[in-house]
């Protein structure tokens, strides 16, 4: 009993959605038609203008040719601006539309636009932003229209670009970019530019680099220290190293030496450490000893009294530290010129104190090489 009725409450719904979607088609039908349609032009049609003209020649026939007149666009030519800016009128006399003058609105959108053209030069010249063509874009960034040379930073749009120009990142890399810009745009130095900057380097390298005279007396102030040492410490032996062999020390610098046990012998670095530091405060050979066990690099340092040289003897890894004046000392020998570069990088390092590892800057074997 209950099914036709189910049957028909179905016909029943689906004869209203027919209808409904019957109504919508036909509103979007006229929408379209309306939207189509062509506007109604207010100029009259070519038959209507031959017309008037035919009847006007009549009428001008009958006329005597005394009461004749002309037509009015020929009788006063300045009238014609009278009837409106848009309009103008044929020898006939018929009104013809004419295209009107631009609006306000038009007139401030292509100001608009000007500026726009100007800020994207801005962009280019002082911002270091591009416009990437729809062709020439990323894959990974399609919508993207800009593009950062600075930062190395896709920009969506002009506001983007704004919001972009105004962080500090920006201005920062902005102004390296600049920087690097001017080195670029320098002139070549001249023969008379590069024989100048030669002699100061010379310069440079005969009054603070260290001479031959220097070196051996190092050199004799490391074999006192070892002779001190191996005295009361028959196991350890002292070693000269850094600045004072590898040809690239400057005359300030101090004399770095290594302290280390024989292979036969057992007992700790830490106790030979503690030893030396005893020897040398009860010395007459140094003065003003300090020994540092809290660093990172343990050592002891103290004052040559002969030759007023600051000495330091660590203990650790100063195994690498040999090798690595050995390897210096053998680039110096090569060519004369890596020696002289070498001094000069140290000077100015020592100058701008760039050169001091407890202060968090590079040691100063590292401006050499």
């Amino acid at each position: 009993q209950l099914q036709p009725k189910r049957v028909s409450r179905n016909m029943a719904e689906r004869q209203r959605n027919v209808e409904e979607s019957v109504a919508r088609e036909t509103k979007t039908k006229r929408k379209n038609r309306r939207r189509n349609a062509k506007p109604r032009s207010t100029a009259p049609s070519a038959s209507k203008l031959e017309r008037d003209e035919e009847s006007n020649r009549n009428e001008a026939d009958s006329m005597p040719k005394d009461e004749q007149k002309l037509p009015i666009a020929m009788e006063n030519p300045k009238r014609s601006g009278e009837r409106g800016e848009g309009t103008n009128l044929t020898e006939g006399g018929a009104e013809v539309s004419l295209p009107e003058k631009e609006t306000p609105k038009a007139v401030e959108r292509r100001r608009r636009v000007k500026e726009d053209r100007l800020t994207l030069e801005e962009l280019e010249t002082e911002q270091f932003i591009f416009f990437v063509p729809k062709g020439k874009r990323s894959q990974r960034f399609p919508d993207d229209a800009y593009y950062c040379r600075a930062c190395n930073l896709h920009l969506r749009d002009d506001n983007h670009c704004q919001r972009h120009v105004n962080q500090r990142s920006h201005e920062k890399h902005v102004k390296a970019r600049r920087e690097i810009l001017k080195v670029k745009k320098l002139p070549k130095s001249t023969e008379s530019q590069l024989w100048s900057l030669t002699c100061l380097l010379e310069d440079l390298y005969e009054q603070h680099g260290i001479s031959e005279t220097e070196e051996t007396s190092r050199n004799a102030v490391g074999k006192e220290i070892n002779d001190l040492i191996q005295s009361h410490l028959t196991d350890c032996e002292v070693i000269l190293y850094g600045s004072s062999l590898n040809d690239f020390g400057l005359k300030k610098s101090n004399i770095n030496l290594l302290i280390y046990y024989t292979k036969s012998s057992k007992q700790t670095i830490a106790t030979a450490m503690m030893a030396a530091l005893q020897l040398l405060k009860s010395s007459d050979l140094v003065s003003h000893v300090k020994g540092y066990f809290d660093d990172t690099l343990p050592r002891i340092c103290f004052t040559h009294k002969k030759t007023a040289l600051q000495c330091e003897i660590c203990a650790g890894q100063g195994r690498k530290a040999i090798k690595l004046t050995g390897l210096l000392r053998h680039l110096s020998s090569l060519d004369r010129r890596a020696r002289i570069l070498g001094i000069a990088f140290r000077l100015w390092a020592n100058l701008c104190k760039l050169d001091e590892p407890r202060n968090c800057t590079l040691p100063a074997v590292s401006y050499p090489l």
